[in-house]
C-alpha cells in the first residue's frame, strides 16, 4: 500500500498548504511541493522538481532526520524534465525530509519546507481454528 503526503511549507511566516502548493522561496527558483510514497516497512521513493527552465543536471540535497534525530544525506541529480527521484531505505518510524540545492551563477539556493513521512510495520494476521 502506498499512500502520497505532502507538506504545508512556510514562507515569510505564511503557512501554504499542499498538494498542489508551488512556494517562491526567492524571486527566481522556486522547489515545488515534494511529496513522498510512503510504504509499510521498506523503501521509501522521494519525488520532487525545480522550478528554474536550466536544472537539468543540479545536484538536490535531500537531508532526512530520523526517529533519533540523527540525519542521513542523499545527494540526487536533476532530470531534463528538472524532477528527481530518489530511494531511502530504513527502519519502522516517522522521519523529516528537506530538500535544497545551492546556488549557481544564476539562481539563488532554494530549500523546501519539511515533508514529514512514517514508514510504518508490515500488517499480520493471526488464524485460529477449533476442531
Amino acid at each position: 500500500m502506498t499512500v502520497n503526503k505532502f507538506s504545508t511549507f512556510e514562507v515569510n511566516g505564511v503557512l501554504v498548504p499542499g498538494p498542489s502548493a508551488q512556494v517562491t522561496i526567492n524571486a527566481k527558483t522556486t522547489i515545488k511541493a515534494l511529496y513522498v510514497e510512503e510504504p509499510v516497512m521498506g523503501n521509501v521513493t522521494i519525488n520532487g522538481s525545480v522550478s528554474n527552465q536550466y536544472a537539468a543536471g543540479e545536484t538536490v540535497s535531500l537531508r532526512i532526520t530520523r526517529p533519533n534525530g540523527a540525519e542521513d544525506v542523499l545527494t540526487v541529480e536533476t532530470q531534463p524534465d528538472r524532477t528527481f527521484t530518489a530511494t531511502y531505505t530504513e527502519a519502522v518510524g516517522s522521519y523529516i525530509l528537506v530538500a535544497s540545492i545551492a546556488e549557481d551563477a544564476q539562481y539563488e539556493a532554494a530549500t523546501s519546507g519539511p515533508v514529514p513521512f512514517s514508514i510504518g510495520k508490515l500488517p499480520r494476521t493471526i488464524t485460529v481454528t477449533v476442531t
